[in-house]
């Protein structure tokens, strides 16, 4: 095997004031939650607690920073104030409402107020001593029943690429969403649930001029390999990169699995797929199905796994391979849960194993 060549500059990373507007286009701002003002002071005109006149449609108050999804029994759903899914289980409790709001007591204790004469009074005579869980918990509860049964399986969809129902590109960044080159944040949008994830690097603002393809450097890069088809398997291998990035916007996501002995280059390989991919890539050299579902969750971004030896219990490793086959048309794995709840999961994403003996 030749080592791969490390005196090329690296074309994708965009020249002049392209690469600026890209650093730009990735830069994060700096993540805050406005503290709500005193419960005792109204809100768009209206006092605590009297907001039910105009209430929305589900029985919440305008402008609520909850927001509710659905039902899965006397489970609700909710997207939080930072665009996270988050349930509302029994017994409803206090502290479960109070992480619901993001720890925003002042927002609680307007809506549904609990009122004491032992408290500081406003100038209308009024003390506000806290919020009433109960009061909160039943309003939330409704208005998920009045969204319906809800199942995150169908609905969530993580980080990756994706298409919305007239064919076009969704592409979900963890706190932004791309459709059809228009930005907007997470959230609910046409039925599916984009929730907030930590963050990816976003696509490249500006159409890539040709001389900065950067295929035109992985190619001579993936060509310093001893393939078995020379330029055939490079080409799949490229390909395979290209793939990788997008996950369910694919009917069908490739797998592949680099064989070759002690020092032919399938870990230098695996990290040239990892300095390309970035945090897009979930690589790691140990692992099992179950770590690896519960870790990808319902992001469909790729997975990479070096030094996935054969051993002499090879059930494991069995499972891994079956978790990929699933994941090339999307199948959905069903599994058993305590309490009797099923536990369900679709893997979408493109995966890439790499060893010197493969299992059986």
């Amino acid at each position: 095997m030749q080592q791969p060549a490390t005196n090329i500059t690296p074309l994708a990373a965009g020249k002049g004031k392209a690469a600026v507007s890209g650093m730009l286009a990735d830069a994060q701002p700096i993540a805050s939650i406005p503290k709500s003002a005193d419960p005792h002071q109204p809100r768009d005109g209206c006092p605590a607690g009297q907001w039910r006149s105009g209430a929305t449609a589900l029985g919440l108050p305008q402008n609520c920073p909850v927001v509710p999804l659905g039902v899965t029994g006397r489970i609700g759903w909710f997207l939080d104030p930072i665009g996270q899914v988050q349930s509302l289980e029994d017994p409803y409790g206090k502290g479960q409402i109070l992480g619901l709001f993001a720890g925003d007591a002042n927002y609680l204790a307007w809506a549904w107020p609990r009122f004491s004469g032992k408290k500081r009074r406003d100038e209308d005579g009024i003390a506000i001593d806290g919020y009433a869980a109960e009061d909160a918990a039943a309003d939330l509860m409704r208005a998920c029943f009045a969204k319906g049964p809800w199942r995150g399986i169908d609905k969530i969809r993580g980080r990756g690429l994706w298409r919305d129902e007239t064919g076009n590109i969704v592409v979900h960044t963890g706190t932004k969403i791309f459709i059809g080159g228009r930005q907007q944040p997470p959230g609910e949008i046409e039925g599916f649930v984009y929730p907030t994830r930590p963050s990816l690097p976003t696509p490249w603002p500006e159409p890539v001029p040709q001389d900065e393809n950067p295929a035109l450097l992985l190619r001579p890069l993936l060509s310093t390999w001893n393939w078995s088809r020379e330029t055939v398997d490079q080409h799949l291998f490229l390909g395979w990169i290209g793939a990788a990035y997008l996950g369910d916007a694919l009917k069908w996501r490739p797998t592949v699995y680099l064989v070759g002995d002690k020092a032919t280059g399938k870990s230098t390989l695996q990290e040239l797929i990892k300095r390309v991919l970035g945090e897009w890539l979930l690589q790691t050299t140990d692992t099992t199905a179950a770590g690896l579902y519960q870790h990808i969750g319902a992001d469909v971004t790729p997975i990479a796994v070096d030094e996935f030896e054969g051993k002499s219990d090879t059930r494991a490793a069995e499972k891994v391979l079956e978790l990929a086959r699933q994941s090339n048309s999307g199948g959905v794995m069903l599994r058993g849960g305590d309490r009797h709840n099923p536990v369900d999961f679709q893997a979408r994403s493109t995966f890439l194993f790499s060893s010197i003996n493969t299992p059986p």
